[in-house]
């Protein structure tokens, strides 16, 4: 089998083509070359169903979130009336202004992850917040109480809050942009 090998004009490039095949008769070998109009790179968005799975997983992930800071998180105690020392401290200062209390501190991250629906970094971001803020209570709690004590503590409301976080990071993941180079 003898091969040709020949460069184009137009392009460039330099190829070799077979110009026998294996009962002595000749191909024909098609080329198809990009012209220089052809992009380098495109970007590829998420389809309908995957940005509605994104908005479905970050809506569900925030409404857990909230539901969960008005539910009870220790003792008969709901995060909207235990301070934000309770992230810090094993025995945080009694009843606090709403503003200051873990409640306020766990709906302001549900609304960034909401917000994060312009932005998939900013729910990811949300997500692994309010996963954070589970794990410095749940320290806390640990450290106020004897272990065998220390899930039966843990209240509805923050094992709520802690899965809506992970819902909502999940939700961050789905209908990411990608960037795809195309061959030159």
């Amino acid at each position: 089998m003898a091969n040709q090998t020949h460069t184009h004009q137009e392009t460039g490039e330099t190829h070799t083509h077979d110009a026998d095949s294996d009962d002595g008769q000749s191909t024909d070998v098609v080329n198809v070359h990009e012209t220089s109009t052809t992009p380098e790179a495109v970007v590829v968005g998420p389809g309908p169903g995957t940005v509605l799975g994104r908005v479905f997983f970050t809506v569900l992930g925030a409404a857990g979130m909230i539901v969960g800071t008005f539910l009870e998180w220790v003792g008969d105690q709901a995060a909207t009336q235990l301070s934000y020392q309770v992230f810090f401290q094993p025995s945080p200062d009694a009843d606090p202004v709403f503003l200051t209390s873990a409640g306020a501190v766990i709906i302001a991250i549900a609304v960034l992850a909401v917000l994060g629906l312009s932005a998939n970094w900013l729910t990811r971001l949300a997500g692994a917040l309010g996963i954070a803020a589970f794990v410095l209570f749940a320290i806390s709690v640990y450290r106020a109480e004897t272990t065998s004590a220390f899930l039966e503590s843990i209240q509805i409301g923050a094992w709520l809050t802690l899965a809506g976080s992970v819902v909502a990071t999940i939700g961050g993941f789905i209908g990411t942009r990608r960037v795809v180079s195309l061959p030159a």
